[in-house]
């Protein structure tokens, strides 16, 4: 029960504040909300929104926003609930989709880079300039019967 209460007073809380923030210039390390001590910033909130499902995609901001913070805030206490150590399963798991996370912002990176045919050749020359010649056959003299013969 007590947490129930703790979950009703935060979306109580998150309704009041909302308003205040759309007057305001914000960027993604706007705090937003305060979870016992937890903040929660407009870069969460832009995250979240990001990863809603297609169909909620297309709605507006202003929609989305007070449902998203409400979200962001139940998760928080939620998560506060356990008061023993992240389990092992918890901590493998935070630190694969880190890992990921990590991995993906790197590919876009490097996608990103253009590569010309100056690039190309500096790269083949880098690492086949120094190669030693190997032995090579000119088998074209072999005859073999096609599916015509």
């Amino acid at each position: 029960m007590r947490i129930l209460a703790k979950l009703i007073t935060a979306a109580y809380l998150g309704t009041a504040i909302a308003p205040a923030f759309a007057e305001n210039h914000m960027d993604a390390s706007t705090v937003v909300a305060t979870v016992n001590g937890t903040e929660i910033t407009l870069g969460h909130m832009i995250l979240a929104r990001e990863n809603l499902p297609t169909q909620y995609q297309s709605l507006p901001d202003e929609q989305l926003f007070q449902g998203i913070l409400e979200q962001l805030i139940q998760q928080t206490l939620l998560s506060q609930v356990n008061e023993n150590p992240e389990s092992l399963r918890v901590r493998l798991t935070l630190e694969n989709d880190r890992r990921m996370m990590r991995a993906g912002e790197a590919v876009d990176i490097i996608s990103s880079q253009e590569i010309g045919e100056d690039d190309i050749t500096a790269a083949y020359e880098e690492k086949f300039s120094s190669a030693e010649a190997e032995r090579e056959f000119n088998a074209s003299h072999i005859l073999i019967e096609t599916e015509e013969a």
